[in-house]
């Protein structure tokens, strides 16, 4: 049985969030499930659908590592550790809102009964060679408004696609269907959020730019 310790520590302080994060290298480099036992400890297994048994390893590991995630932190909420699967989105017990995140690096969960949507998502840095070109597809008219002095341009446009994505996320099940990037606008930016905007509303996304990569949360609607 592996081994794997998992990191509760949250880059953002909001009551009734729980957080669980580990890097990806921690799994077996082709994983097909995954038995193993975490600090705090307790064991879990987790299986792959039978959909993504042909995937790459790397797909497999994404998914496996966000499941191993969700299952902790639902653990530490002391609700049921199992994370449903509907059109290849999580599926949450009855009265938790969660959300997983990967990039090539790590895997976040969080979970809570405080909030009745979360979206989060993290994301490693996009490299200044490629901003440019990116930046047409995620950047509305007027984003690019709110980007401060001192934040570069591919940290900035690596902050608004995370923060996108986390909002996305959040309100997916109640807008009902994928929305562009150029349908969600940045309507202003603070020293630990951006303030996005969609449908006559404007929610926060709180963010964190750190050794790890740009990571991005959106809470909504609490309890």
């Amino acid at each position: 049985m592996t081994r794997i310790a998992l990191s509760s520590d949250a880059p953002f302080a909001l009551p009734g969030l729980i957080w669980a994060e580990l890097p990806l290298d921690a799994l077996p480099p082709d994983p097909q499930g995954l038995t193993v036992t975490t600090d705090p400890g307790g064991a879990f297994r987790i299986a792959l659908p039978d959909d993504l048994r042909p995937a790459v390893a790397k797909r497999r590991r994404e998914f496996l590592a966000g499941r191993l995630a969700a299952a902790q932190a639902l653990r530490r909420l002391e609700a049921a550790e199992h994370v449903g699967r509907s059109d290849r989105a999580p599926v949450w017990p009855p009265g938790v809102a969660g959300s997983i995140s990967h990039d090539d690096r790590r895997a976040v969960a969080v979970v809570s009964r405080h909030y009745r949507q979360l979206g989060v998502d993290c994301e490693q840095p996009i490299p200044e060679t490629e901003a440019p070109a990116l930046a047409r597809q995620i950047l509305a008219p007027g984003d690019t408004a709110a980007r401060p002095a001192g934040l570069g341009f591919a940290a900035f446009l690596t902050l608004v696609f995370s923060a996108k994505e986390a909002f996305y996320k959040a309100v997916a099940a109640e807008v009902g269907r994928m929305l562009e990037f150029h349908e969600v606008t940045v309507a202003g930016m603070a020293a630990d959020r951006l303030h996005l905007a969609f449908g006559g509303d404007v929610s926060d996304v709180r963010w964190h730019l750190g050794p790890a990569g740009c990571t991005t949360l959106c809470a909504r609607n609490p309890a």
